[in-house]
C-alpha cells in the first residue's frame, strides 16, 4: 500500500455543515475563530488591556475626564496647536513642528503595525496621555522647549524600529516587537503625563481634575531638566526592542545570503552534473502529477489565516521571480502536516504537479524522489539508483515549464534538504519542521503552527463529531468539549484521538471525561491517558500490526512487509492515519503496560524485515539487489534506532541473533551504498547488541562479519589507521574457527590483504593474496567469480611491487573468468587495475583506454553513473590524458570526476581532495584565470591532505600525486 494517492478531490468539510455545526452556543463566542490568530491576538489583547489598565491607574481618577477628551492623533495635533500657537511668530513655533515631526512618527508606526503585522490595538489612551502632557505644560504656564527635543527623540527611536520591522510577516516576533513598542510609546506619554502633574502644586485639588484648578493657584515647583531622567527607562526599552529587532534582521540577512548561495551552488552543481551526465531535454508526456498522503482526517478545519499567509507568499507577487519557499514549524501533533496538506488540496488547481516528499531522513527523500521520477515519466529513472533519480527530478524541476509545488514533510536536518532542494529561477515548496531555527534557514517566509487554544479545540472536537452528534448540542456538551480541550492543551493530534474513541465506543464527550478521569494515568498526562484509552481499545490483530507500525519509519510503509505472516494483513487505511507522533505514543504505551508487548512489537518486526531484507549472496554482496534493499533499509535503520534508545531506557529490549544478522546484511548495503555515517552508527549498536546475546548465541562467525565490516567502512573511507586493528582481530578470529570454511577464509585473506596493501605494505598483501588464492583453489566450488576476484587482487599487488608482466597476466585472466560469469562489476574493477599497470609502464594511452573502458562497463550494466568508483575512473582518464600532455582534455575529464567527487565530499574526503591536486595541476597549465583557479584547489587539496594524512597514514616524505593516493582506498587508487 503506497502512503501517496493521486486524487484531485480536495477533501474540505462542508461548508454548511461547519455552518451548522459551529453556531453560537452558551459556551463559545459568537464569532467562530482561527486558531492560530485568535491565539496570538487574544495574548496580545490581554497584554495591551494590562498595560492601560496599569497606566490608567497612574493618575488620580479626577484626570479621568480630561485623559478621555482626547482620542486621537489629530485630536492632540488640534490642541496643541490652540495651547502653543501655530504662526511662525509664535514663541513655541519651533517646538510645535518638532513634536508634529514626532508624532507623525508615532502616527506612521502605529499604521505600519495596523496594515503590515495585523496588529490592531485600540490606541486612544496614548493619544489621551500625550495630549494631557500638553495641558499640563500650558497649565504650568512653560515653553516647549525642553519638551520638543525629547519628542524628537523618541520619534526618531520609533522610526529607526518602523524601518527594521516594515516587510516582516504579521506573526511572530514582528507582532511581539510591535505589541512592545506600543507598550512602550503609551509608557512614554504615561511618564510624561505624571512626571508634569507632580511637578504642578495646586492648592486645592480636591475632587477636581488639575486642569479645573484656577491658573493662578498652580506653580512649577520642580524644573523640567528631571524630564530627561524620567524618560531614560523608556528610551532604554526602546533601544533594546530595536536591538531586537537589528539583530533578527541580521539573522534575516545572513540566512537570506546563505540561502542565495546555497541555492546558487546547488544549481551550478546541478547544471555541471547534468551536463556531465548528458541528461536528455525533459519529455512533457505528463501533463499534470499530483502525489498527496491519504489524510488521517480529510475534513480539514480551520488554520485558514496561515493557509492566506501562505498563499500570498507563494502565489501573489507573479512578477516575482525565483523559488519560494514557506516554512512551517511547530510542535509535534499540532497539526502542521495537516496544514501543509490543506493548502495543496485547497490550492490544487493553480498547479499542474503536486509532489509530496517524505523528509525524515536522507533515505526517505531518497526513495520519496524515486518515485517521483517514476511518477513523472522520467526516461532515466531507475528504482536500483536513488541518486541518478534525485538529479533526474531536480533537472526536471529546472527544466519544466509547468507550475510545481513541493512539499517537504517533516525536514529533520539542513545539510539533508539542501541535498534535495530544486535550484531552479521558479516553483514553489513548502517545508514543515518541529524547528523554527530551520524554518528560518530554508524559507524565505513562515509560520508558526500552534496548539489550539481551549475555545477552538472545542470547536476542532465538535467538528469531528459533526455527523454523529445531535445538531442541537446541549450547553453540556459544549462545556464538556471546553473542558476535554482545557486538559488536552489544544493538543491537535490528541483531539483527533478523543473524536476516534467517541465515535468507536458510541460515547458522549461526557461519557468520555468520565473515562479519562478514571484512568490512572491523568496524573501523568492528560494527553497521555487520551493514547491509553485509545489502544487499549485494539483488538489483537490490530495491536500486533500497531506494535510493528512503531518501530518502522512512517513513511512509505510497504504492503509487502506484512504478506509473510497470516497474523499480520495490513489493513487499508492504516499508513494514511499513521503518524511519527501516534508511532512515539505507542511505544510509550508498551513500555507502560507491558515490557513483554514490547519486546514482542520489537522480535515481530526484526523477524518481518529479516525476511525481506535481501541476504548477502555467496560472494558477500548486495549490488544486485540494491532496489530492494533501498526499499527497507530506513526501516531496519529506524528498528536500530529504537534499539539503540532502549538500551539506557528501561525497558530495555533483548537483542537476538535474528537482529544481529538483520543488521548484518544491512551493513552490506550500506557500506556498498557509501552510506558510511549510518554504516558508522549501525557498526556500533551491532557491536552492542552482540556483547549483549546470550552466550550460546554469540556465532563466532559473526563477530568477525561485525569486525571486517567496521574496518572496511573506515578503510573506504580512508581511515587506514583505524581499521587494521579490527581487521586483524577478525583475521585471528577466523583463522581459530573449526571446522575451516575456505570460501569465509578466502575472503579473509582478502579483506586484510587490501587493508594492507593501502596501508602501504604491498609485499605483505601479495603473501595475503596468494593466501586467498590458494584457499579458493582448496576449496574447489568450480565458481570462476570468486576466482576472478583472486586474481583481480593478486594483479594489483603485483603492480604495486612492480611485476608488470604478471600483473597484467592475472589481470587478465580475472576480466576473463568475471565476464563468464557476468559479474560486470568486478570487470570493471579489474580493467581499472589493468589501466594501473599499464599506465606503471608509461604506456599512457593504453591505460587511459582501460579506465574509459571501466566507466563505460560501469554504466552499461547499470550501476550508478556517480558512484566514488565512477569517479576513480574519470579521474584516471584524465590522469592518463596529463600524462599524455593533453591538458584540455585532461582538464575536461578531471572537472567531470571533481563534480561526482563533490557529492561525496563528506564523507570520502581523501578522494575528493586527490582529484583536486590533479585537476589543480593541469590547470596551471593555463591562462591566468586557469592558474589562479589551480592555485585555489591547490590549497584545498593541501588542507585537506595536511588533515587527513596522518589519519590516513601518509608519510610526510610523500608528496604530489602518491601522497594524495595515500589518502584512497586500494580498490579504486
Amino acid at each position: 500500500m503506497s502512503s501517496i494517492h493521486t486524487s484531485t478531490t480536495a477533501h474540505a468539510g462542508s461548508s454548511d455543515e461547519a455552518e451548522r455545526y459551529l453556531r453560537p452556543r452558551a459556551h463559545f463566542a459568537a464569532t467562530p475563530t482561527h486558531p492560530d490568530t485568535d491565539h496570538l491576538q487574544r495574548k496580545t489583547q490581554e497584554r495591551w488591556e494590562a498595560s492601560t489598565k496599569q497606566a490608567a491607574e497612574k493618575l488620580p481618577r479626577s484626570e479621568g475626564r480630561p485623559l478621555k477628551q482626547i482620542q486621537s492623533a489629530a485630536e492632540v495635533e488640534s490642541r496643541l496647536q490652540a495651547l502653543f500657537g501655530s504662526k511662525p511668530s509664535a514663541p513655541n513655533h519651533e517646538a510645535v513642528l518638532l513634536i508634529h515631526e514626532a508624532i507623525t512618527k508615532l502616527v506612521s508606526f502605529i499604521d505600519l503595525s495596523v496594515t503590515s503585522l495585523d496588529l490592531h490595538l485600540e490606541t486612544a489612551l496614548i493619544w489621551g496621555f500625550i495630549g494631557l502632557t500638553f495641558e499640563y505644560e500650558h497649565k504650568g504656564k512653560n515653553d516647549l522647549s525642553k519638551l520638543a527635543p525629547v519628542f524628537e527623540d523618541f520619534g526618531k527611536q520609533v522610526e529607526d524600529l518602523a524601518a527594521l520591522l516594515k516587510g516582516w510577516a504579521p506573526e511572530g516576533l514582528g507582532k511581539e516587537l510591535a505589541l512592545d513598542a506600543h507598550v512602550v510609546i503609551l509608557t512614554f506619554g504615561t511618564t510624561l503625563a505624571c512626571h508634569l502633574f507632580e511637578c504642578l502644586t495646586p492648592v486645592s485639588t480636591v475632587g477636581k481634575s488639575l486642569l479645573q484648578v484656577d491658573s493662578t493657584a498652580t506653580a512649577l515647583i520642580l524644573p523640567l531638566e528631571d524630564l530627561n531622567s524620567a524618560c531614560d527607562p523608556v528610551f532604554k526599552k526602546i533601544v533594546e526592542i530595536t536591538a531586537r529587532a537589528e539583530k533578527r534582521r541580521r539573522w534575516e540577512s545572513q540566512y537570506d545570503a546563505e540561502r542565495r548561495k546555497r541555492l546558487e551552488t546547488q544549481q551550478n552543481d546541478q547544471a555541471q552534473l547534468s551536463k556531465f551526465l548528458e541528461l536528455a531535454s525533459i519529455d512533457d508526456a505528463v501533463r499534470s502529477c499530483v502525489m498527496l498522503p491519504p489524510a488521517a482526517n480529510a475534513r480539514f478545519y480551520d488554520r485558514d489565516n496561515i493557509i492566506g499567509l501562505m498563499d500570498k507568499h507563494l502565489r501573489g507577487d507573479r512578477a516575482q521571480s525565483g523559488l519560494r519557499m514557506y516554512g512551517l514549524y511547530g510542535l509535534g501533533g499540532v497539526g502542521k502536516s495537516h496544514v501543509a496538506l490543506k493548502y495543496a488540496q485547497t490550492k490544487m488547481e493553480h498547479f499542474q504537479f503536486v509532489l509530496w516528499i517524505h523528509g525524515t531522513t536522507e533515505e526517505s527523500l531518497e526513495q520519496s524522489f524515486t518515485e517521483i521520477a517514476f511518477r513523472l515519466q522520467i526516461k532515466g529513472a531507475d528504482r536500483g539508483r536513488h541518486e541518478q533519480n534525485r538529479i533526474e527530478v531536480l533537472n526536471w524541476l529546472h527544466q519544466t515549464s509547468g507550475n510545481w509545488l513541493l512539499i517537504y514533510n517533516n525536514i529533520e536536518d539542513l545539510e539533508t534538504f539542501w541535498k534535495f532542494a530544486p535550484a531552479t529561477s521558479h516553483g514553489c515548496a513548502i517545508v514543515t519542521t518541529r524547528y523554527q531555527i530551520l524554518a528560518d534557514q530554508i524559507a524565505e517566509a513562515r509560520s508558526e503552527v500552534l496548539h489550539f487554544d481551549t475555545e477552538s479545540g472545542a470547536r476542532f472536537l465538535l467538528y469531528l463529531l459533526s455527523e454523529e452528534v445531535a445538531e442541537d448540542i446541549e450547553d453540556r456538551q459544549s462545556a464538556s468539549a471546553i473542558e476535554l480541550s482545557e486538559r488536552l492543551n489544544g493538543h491537535a493530534l490528541a483531539i483527533q484521538s478523543v473524536a476516534g474513541i467517541i465515535r468507536l465506543r458510541s460515547w458522549t464527550i461526557e461519557e468520555f471525561l468520565v473515562q479519562h478521569t478514571r484512568n490512572p494515568k491523568r496524573a501523568e498526562s492528560h494527553v497521555k491517558t487520551v493514547w491509553q484509552l485509545s489502544f487499549a481499545s485494539l483488538d489483537d490483530r490490530s495491536s500486533k500490526i500497531l506494535g510493528v507500525l512503531a518501530y518502522v519509519m512512517p513513511d512509505n510503509i510497504l504492503d509487502e512487509l506484512f504478506i509473510s505472516t497470516k497474523t499480520m494483513t495490513f489493513h487499508p487505511g492504516w499508513n494514511s492515519a499513521w503518524t511519527t507522533g501516534m508511532q512515539s505514543q505507542y511505544r510509550y504505551y508498551l513500555s507502560d503496560n507491558t515490557a513483554a508487548g514490547n519486546q514482542e512489537a520489537f522480535d515481530d518486526t526484526t523477524k518481518l524485515l529479516y525476511e525481506r531484507f535481501p541476504q548477502v549472496n555467496k560472494h558477500g554482496q548486495l549490488f544486485d539487489r540494491v532496489h530492494i534493499c533501498q526499499l527497507y533499509s530506513q526501516h531496519v535503520s529506524s528498528l536500530k534506532n529504537r534499539y539503540k534508545a532502549a538500551v539506557d531506557t528501561p525497558p530495555t529490549l533483548k537483542p537476538s541473533l535474528l537482529f544481529c544478522k538483520l543488521l548484518e546484511n544491512h551493513r552490506r548495503y550500506l557500506l556498498e551504498s557509501t552510506s558510511f555515517e549510518e554504516l558508522e552508527d549501525t557498526l556500533k549498536v551491532s557491536k552492542l547488541a552482540y556483547d549483549l546475546l546470550l552466550h550460546k548465541d554469540q556465532d563466532k562467525a559473526l563477530l568477525v562479519k561485525i569486525l571486517q565490516s567496521t574496518a572496511l567502512m573506515w578503510a573506504h573511507r580512508g581511515f587506514f589507521t583505524r581499521c587494521e586493528a579490527d581487521m586483524s582481530q577478525a583475521h585471528t578470529i577466523r583463522l581459530s574457527m573449526e571446522p575451516v570454511d575456505q570460501s569465509e577464509l578466502a575472503w579473509s585473506y582478502t579483506d586484510i590483504g587490501n587493508v594492507i596493501a593501502a596501508i602501504g605494505r604491498p609485499d605483505e598483501a601479495l603473501q595475503l593474496h596468494r593466501k586467498s588464492l590458494e584457499a579458493r583453489e582448496t576449496e574447489g566450488s568450480g565458481d570462476l567469480a570468486p576466482l576472478g576476484i583472486a586474481y583481480q587482487n593478486l594483479a594489483r599487488s603485483l603492480c604495486m611491487v612492480g611485476n608488470y608482466t604478471k600483473a597484467e597476466e592475472y589481470a587478465n585472466k580475472a576480466i576473463d573468468y568475471l565476464s563468464r560469469t557476468q559479474r560486470w562489476a568486478m570487470v570493471a574493477y579489474t580493467k581499472f587495475v589493468l589501466g594501473n599497470v599499464y599506465r606503471a609502464q608509461k604506456k599512457f594511452k593504453e591505460a587511459r583506454d582501460e579506465y574509459a573502458g571501466a566507466s563505460s562497463l560501469w554504466i552499461e550494466h547499470k550501476n550508478s553513473p556517480t558512484h566514488h568508483f565512477r569517479a576513480a575512473c574519470v579521474y584516471k582518464v584524465g590522469c592518463a590524458e596529463y600524462d599524455m600532455k593533453s591538458y584540455p582534455e585532461a582538464i575536461s575529464r578531471l572537472e567531470d570526476a571533481h563534480v561526482i567527487a563533490k557529492l561525496h565530499q563528506k564523507v570520502m574526503s581523501g578522494d575528493y581532495a586527490r582529484i583536486l591536486h590533479k585537476l589543480a595541476e593541469a590547470k596551471a597549465t593555463g591562462n591566468d584565470a586557469a592558474k589562479a583557479d589551480a592555485d585555489i584547489k591547490r590549497q584545498e587539496a593541501e588542507n585537506i591532505l595536511g588533515s587527513r594524512g596522518p589519519e590516513s597514514g601518509v608519510s610526510p616524505e610523500i608528496t604530489g600525486e602518491a601522497a594524495y593516493d595515500g589518502l584512497v582506498y586500494i580498490l579504486w587508487r
